[in-house]
This record gives structure tokens, sequence and C-alpha cells, in this order.
């Protein structure tokens, strides 16, 4: 199927053009990025690859259990130049060569490492399980797995790009463009062109939306509310917004069961001591119980900051940072964004479904929030990957924004992706090399 986002009508032919193009775009900026960022540079990948690893090497116990980051891939790891923050865990060297493009040579890395604690251990199963059983049909190379995940992840999404969201949008050439656009921006194929789970999370929302708001049999739609928790706890905002929109559409049956069933996996994740194994460990004495309300206030404002600024850039596990200009450029589209979202809500009345999301949006950063400070002992931990799994949501939701946007809107978002894809790429180049 052709990724066209508009009809065929003469008025609407460059529109249509200029949005096959960006997805071609699209799709050769994520495939690049697949390729040429170094390995383990993705945030969390080693240990999203440890993850689906298990379920390659091991006994299905153990790998529901996924508490450990094999010997091999500590020693991958320990042999490619790497951030800080994994230095300081694997002594791996610094970025003073180039580390671009190097998944597709082999280190030579010598015996396996001993194990290292995985802290996605509490993650849900489903992606890692699908992924590690594709994991047997290649070698067990590190590197070729995670390049493979990588691959998988793009594919995942540009599926979801041309077939879903391409029926939600419809004929609203304009709507398609503006998306495509917020899809080029760097933190879009940072969150998603890499190896973990929030690329199936994005192309889940996008059918599970599409099979909802375009009539899909109840079965489908029951089943895929009920998968979305197996993947990520990130899909529940997903979830409230097709519950809440099945109830008000009078198919209130579907809404029930499809809530239901969402909730005992939800169970089921919560309870995975005794089910699935592996477990979220919280240090206590790192959780902000003694906090003055403002030591809270300043916490929870950094976490918010950290969590918006991420979602257009960044900079991979090493952080590297957006000029400042790109970052206060970035702050007002957001806001002015927010702004109008709000006013076509208070004309047409506040979607109850958008809200739902929001709500539960909101509470979930919040508590992850809290989490961060009592695992890791710090805030600010929120990275803005887990808004893009949310994406085709938020795409939908800004509709009556993003809609009717013409040429000087279009032409103005343009050059700010344009803007901080340079930067991006100078800056990667400073770092990685060529």
């Amino acid at each position: 199927m052709s990724p066209e986002f508009s009809g065929a009508s003469g008025d609407r032919e460059p529109l249509r053009r200029l949005s096959v193009a960006l997805f071609t775009l699209l799709a050769v900026r994520m495939i690049f990025h697949a390729f040429y960022v170094p390995a383990y540079e993705g945030p969390d990948e080693p240990f999203h690859l440890a993850r689906a690893a298990m379920f390659a090497d091991e006994t299905p116990a153990r790998a529901l259990q996924g508490r450990e980051v094999s010997g091999v891939i500590v020693a991958s790891i320990a042999a490619h130049p790497c951030s800080p923050d994994l230095r300081r865990s694997f002594g791996c060297p610094p970025f003073e060569h180039s580390g671009a493009f190097n998944l597709l040579s082999r280190t030579g890395a010598a015996s396996p490492a001993g194990g290292y604690p995985n802290y996605e251990a509490h993650q849900p199963p489903l992606v890692y399980l699908v992924v590690g059983v594709l994991f047997r049909m290649l070698p067990k190379s590190p590197e070729g797995r995670l390049l493979f995940f990588r691959l998988l992840s793009v594919a995942a999404i540009l599926l979801a790009v041309a077939v879903p969201l391409r029926r939600l949008v419809g004929s609203e050439s304009r709507f398609a463009v503006a998306g495509l656009l917020l899809g080029l921006l760097p933190g879009a194929a940072e969150a998603l062109a890499r190896g973990s789970n929030d690329a199936a999370v994005f192309a889940w929302a996008a059918l599970v939306l599409e099979r909802t708001f375009h009539r899909g049999r109840s079965w489908e739609i029951v089943g895929l509310l009920a998968i979305g928790p197996l993947m990520k706890l990130t899909a529940f905002p997903i979830v409230a917004v097709v519950v809440v929109f099945l109830w008000l559409a009078t198919r209130r049956g579907t809404a029930v069961f499809g809530a239901i069933a969402s909730f005992l996996v939800f169970a089921a994740q919560a309870g995975r001591g005794w089910l699935w194994g592996g477990s979220l460990e919280l240090n206590t004495g790192k959780l902000p119980g003694g906090e003055t309300a403002a030591m809270w206030a300043n916490g929870l404002a950094r976490s918010a900051y950290t969590f918006v600024k991420t979602v257009f850039w960044l900079g991979e596990w090493s952080f590297f940072r957006a000029p400042l200009i790109l970052v206060v450029g970035w702050f007002g589209l957001v806001a002015a964004l927010a702004v109008l979202v709000a006013r076509s809500w208070r004309r047409r009345g506040a979607p109850l479904p958008d809200l739902a999301g929001l709500t539960s949006a909101v509470s979930a950063c919040l508590v992850f929030a809290v989490l961060h400070r009592g695992v890791f002992g710090q805030w600010g931990g929120l990275g803005g990957y887990y808004a893009w799994s949310w994406a085709p949501w938020l795409f939908l939701a800004s509709r009556p924004v993003l809609s009717p946007l013409r040429g000087r809107g279009l032409v103005l978002l343009g050059a700010f992706v344009v803007a901080a894809n340079l930067c991006w790429v100078q800056k990667a180049l400073s770092l990685y090399g060529i």
C-alpha cells in the first residue's frame, strides 16, 4: 500500500506529493539512524537487548525473570566506545575515535565477562519474547542482534505510519504533512529507531486507535487492549482513550471487556514476583518522603522539564545537548500547541477520551518520577521517548490545531525540524565521527 495521505484532487496534489516525499525522508532518516549510531548508544539499549537475548538463549523461566545482562553482552559493551554512564559500569573506552556504524563490524571481544544486573527486568515480556524468537534465526553476535532489533523497530514505525495512521488521517493533507514533519525531529529517531519496546507500543497504539475509530470488531479491540500492557505499561493512556471512546460511542460491552482484559494483565504484571519474574527494586532510603515541599516541587519540575525537552532531542545515551535557541524554540512550540488545543477544547468541549488519556499519562509520569528517585536516587530521569510511544494518540488529539496549518505554519515547522536535524548531525559527527 502506498503511504499517501491525501486524496487525488488537483488542489491537493502538491501536498499529496509532499507527504509521500516526507514519508520517504522519514524512512531514510530512521534507517540511517539505526546504522549510524554507535553500539549501545541508544538509551537503555544494552538492557532491552539483554531481555530479548535471554528469550533466544535461555530457558523460558530464566528469560521471564530477565534479571541479568549476559556476560557476552557485557563483553561486547566493554569492547565498544561508549558514554560516560556506561563507562562507569562497564569500563568501555570513550569516544576518542570514530564509533559511527560500528554495529556493522565485529569487535572480536575475546571471552564473555561476568553478568550484570538488568534494571529492565520489571518490563512486560511480550516484545522481548517476539524479538528473542526472531533472534534464533540470526548468528549470536550481540552487535548483529542489536542492529536487527533497531531495524525491526524502524519497520514497525514505518508500517504503522503507512497503514493504520494513513487510514486515520484520510484526506487531510496538511494534517499529514504536519505529522510527518514532527516525526522527523531528532527525538523521534532517538526514541523509536533503537532496540527497545517503545516502537512496538507506537505501532500497537496506531493499530488499536484505527480499529476503534473505524469500528473494528469487538474481539479485535478487546484482544488489542489486553496485549498493550503485555508490551509496556505506557500502553495505559491509550487504553484509557479507547475505553472512554467506546463507552461514549455506546459500545459499552466492548469497553467493559477491554478494560477488564487490560486490568487483568496489569494485575498479573504487578504480581510478577510469582508469575513473570523480575521486579522493580526500590531503595526506600532514596524515596522522597523526607523532602520538603520545595524539594518535591523542584524535583517534579526538573522531571517535567527533562521529559518535554527530550521529546525533540535526547542526545542518545551520552546526552549531548541541543543549542539553547532550539530548546527555547521547542518549548515555545509546545506551549503554543497546548494553548491552541486548550482553546479548541474550550470552544468545542474537551473530548473525554483525550482527557482520560491525558490524566492517565500525567499520573504515570508522576509515579515514574517518584520511582526513578527511589531506584536511582535522583529526579529528572523521565525520558521523552515515552511521549513518542503515545504519538499516534497525541497526534490525533492535536488534529483541530494541526489540520488548519497553511503554508506559513508548515514552513516554520519545517524550518525548525531542519535546524534541529542539522544541529543534531553536527554534534553527533563531533562525538561519533563518520
